[in-house]
């Protein structure tokens, strides 16, 4: 046979090994388990992402949610709600503690920043009766079954601690 026909000959071309052995299905499993891990880090980073784009988000469909009757929750229920989420709120866009501060201490924070003073009032106004209702300061029988008409007004405060609608 000559070198020309032997260069165009293609029966000299192997076809696929079929796998055999237990190596090859380690690879495999290897393989696998690297895609599964990959996927895993891309979904964390988003995650992460998302955390840090959206509290805004978050907080405004959690507010929205509460709504101002509170979804047929008792006053001290729905004022529990109202004043966590005006704390994440106030963490969120204003970058302290708010969480872990009492009301007291919040609005002090609030004096030494130079916050609008009508913002602040209507705060220590939510703040106030939050805890005569949520602490039992309120008269009995009025903290679990009446409807407050302070509400859609300390709901109306709360939204505009929302981030990004304050002026």
């Amino acid at each position: 046979m000559s070198t020309l026909a032997a260069m165009t000959d293609i029966h000299d071309i192997k076809g696929p090994l079929p796998l055999a052995g237990p190596a090859d299905w380690l690879v495999l499993a290897a393989g696998a388990g690297g895609l599964l891990l990959a996927g895993l880090a891309l979904w964390r980073v988003w995650r992460m992402r998302q955390a840090r784009i959206a509290p805004g988000r978050r907080l405004a469909a959690a507010l929205a949610a509460l709504g101002p009757d509170g979804g047929g929750l008792g006053d001290r229920d729905y004022y529990f709600r109202l004043t966590g989420l005006v704390r994440a709120m106030l963490e969120a866009d204003d970058g302290f503690p708010a969480t872990a501060m009492t009301a007291a201490e919040i609005l002090d924070r609030l004096g030494q920043t130079g916050a609008d003073p009508a913002r602040t009032a209507g705060l220590a106004a939510l703040f106030a009766r939050a805890e005569a209702i949520c602490f039992a300061t309120d008269s009995p029988g009025t903290a679990d079954t009446a409807v407050r008409p302070d509400r859609k007004r300390d709901w109306q405060t709360a939204r505009t601690l929302l981030p990004g609608r304050r002026p």
